[in-house]
This record gives structure tokens, sequence and C-alpha cells, in this order.
């Protein structure tokens, strides 16, 4: 049985859609992310299935049971924001254990579980330590176990590491991961990092304008986004415009790139289409060349990126550190396979 089932949820604010027939499962033990820029629906979404909003069509349900009537505190579900909310006047352990107490548990057992969950988040001997003393990185960490401490059935996760800066958040991604797996924590997490997702969860829903344009595993999302808009979120920027042509030797993609012999089977007519930043070559190997000038190459580390201007064109391709790329404003020729750099999409969608 599905743990969390959202059916065609629709929500709006006067005139504005918030969300507009949203539909989806979560199973028990499964992390779902929810992916989309600003103002898409994501938080407004998670307030619906917490039970501060209701929706204005649709139904919520948990294990098959509406949630219509059940309040919040009822629902069994715990949240956790960017903003950590921890009560600056309580130590670490009298945080964790504000809602158990509130929630009438014995205080012994509250103990033993403050314990365990300080244990779970890699904080055994913070119990007693002052949370104005804690840096980011533990405040989020006490957070994440004061949600789990109740043993929520869902737990979510509203951009919980937004106010961290870069690197702390690249490092607590993984050890949020693995805190969720081990636990077997459901959960749902909302964020509009694309590569916070792709470490964290299971499976993805991206959205845009109030609806699930995309569902998948982050391998399928990553390798066929099912529109140009999802494929520019992931930073697969390389979209443009063409027209697919049938003749006797087979499909041809005709484009301000140039001509591009499809082996796949596709049908004639005006298409946007995908080249794939990690799929062009500088040997000269693959069926099919680019010929630009070299507008810019950053270096990140241990990749690097190549801006290429191909007439009035910008593409952006990524290498490894490793290999020499030429410099701003030289020529220069890329050669790929078109089956495997390009992806198309219907001219209807968006």
């Amino acid at each position: 049985m599905n743990g969390l089932t959202v059916n065609e949820v629709t929500k709006s604010f006067g005139a504005t859609r918030a969300l507009s027939g949203v539909s989806f499962t979560v199973q028990p033990g499964e992390i779902i992310a929810l992916l989309g820029p600003s103002g898409c629906g994501k938080s407004t979404l998670l307030a619906l299935i917490a039970g501060l909003d209701a929706p204005d069509r649709g139904e919520i349900t948990w294990e098959g049971q509406p949630l219509a009537h059940i309040p919040p505190h009822k629902r069994g579900f715990g949240l956790m924001f960017q903003d950590f909310a921890l009560f600056p006047h309580l130590n670490v352990q009298d945080n964790i254990a504000f809602g158990l107490r509130t929630g009438g548990m014995p205080a012994e057992d509250i103990h033993r579980r403050v314990i365990e969950v300080l244990q779970i988040v890699g904080l055994p001997s913070f119990a007693r330590r002052d949370v104005n003393t804690l840096s980011g990185g533990e405040q989020q960490r006490v957070a994440l176990a004061r949600s789990l401490a109740p043993h929520p059935r869902l737990l979510m996760l509203d951009e919980p590491l937004g106010s961290l800066d870069r690197s702390l958040r690249e490092r607590l991604v993984g050890d949020l991961g693995g805190i969720l797996r081990h636990t077997q924590q459901t959960a749902i997490y909302v964020t509009h990092d694309q590569e916070e997702a792709f470490a964290l969860a299971d499976r993805i829903l991206v959205m845009n304008a109030g609806q699930i344009v995309q569902a998948g595993t982050p391998q399928e999302i990553y390798h066929s986004p099912a529109t140009p808009f999802v494929a520019r979120f992931l930073e697969l920027t390389n979209v443009f415009d063409g027209e697919v042509k049938i003749d006797r030797d087979g499909a041809i993609l005709i484009s301000p790139l140039g001509e591009f012999p499809l082996s796949t089977s596709v049908s004639p007519g005006a298409v946007h289409a995908l080249l794939r930043p990690d799929q062009a070559r500088l040997d000269g190997s693959g069926a099919c060349k680019i010929h630009g000038s070299v507008a810019e190459v950053s270096f990140r580390g241990n990749w690097q990126r190549l801006t290429v201007m191909v007439g009035q064109t910008s593409l952006t391709f990524d290498f490894p550190s490793s290999v020499a790329l030429p410099g701003r404003g030289q020529a220069i020729t890329l050669s790929l396979d078109p089956e495997q750099a390009i992806q198309l999409f219907s001219q209807q969608s968006s």
C-alpha cells in the first residue's frame, strides 16, 4: 500500500493558481525530492500535505485514509524548514525533547529517545550544549534530530540546507541521505538545487508553474529530460530550434548548428533539440562536426566548462580539467555522435 497519495490536487490564492491537478505517490521508506524554481508550488504542496492549508480540489490520503478532516498535529507528520527554529533558551536535549513532552511521552522514554537520535545524527555528546554555540551544520543536525524524535510517519524537509554555505551543504547532503535511509524514514525533500536532489532522492518530481512536468529516478531525469524546461533547469542549456526532414537516406535534423543525421525513428516537422554538454569530443572521431570559436573557458576544479559561439548561438560543453582546450577567441572543431548527443522534443513541449 502507498504511504502518501496526492490525487489531482489544485490550489489557488485569489487569481493565482499555485497548484494544478498535482498527483503522485510516496512509498514507505522512499525519499522523494520536489525539484523546481521558486514559486512553482513546492512549499504550497507541503503545506497542504501537512494540513496547514486545504486544497480547493483533489484528495490527499495516507495508507488509503483521507486526511481532509485530520488536524496537523494528529497526522503524525514532521516538518523541517530552512530556518531551523531552535529554541534559543533551551539546550540541545531540551530542544529535541520539547515535542515529545508536549506529546505526553514519559520522561524515561524521552531521555532514551533523545540519546538515540543524537547518536543517529552524529552528535552523541551534544545533549547539554547551548544551541547558540553550535555551528550551522550542528544546528541542522539538531533540527533533524528533533524532527526524527517523534518517529514521524512522513518527514517533510523544506529547503533544509538553503541557509548554509555551499561547501557545508555538499558535505551535509550525503550525511542527511544516509541518516534518512538508515532510519528508513519516508520523506519529501523540497529543493531548487538539482545537485541536492540527485544526491539525496530515490525519485524526483520536477515542478513548474504548479504542475509536475516530469517524474523519475535521478538518472532518468538527467539523461532523458522530458521538456526543454526540464533540460534548462538542469543546466542543460544547449537547446535550439530545428526541423526534421525525411529523405531516402533517413532522417536529418536541420538547425542553425548544421545538419545532423538521425538514426532513431522520428517524425518530420519542427522540433526543439538538446545538444548534451558532456557528449562533444575534440578528437574529430564523431560522425558530425561543429565549427565555432571559443568564447570562454571556466575552470571548475576537476572539470572545466567551455563556451563556444557557433554563429549567433552560444553553446556550453563540459570536459575533464586534464583536457587541453583552445584559448578564448580561437577556432575550435567539436565532433559528436548525434544518436548519443542530441535529444529531440516536440515543438509543443515547453
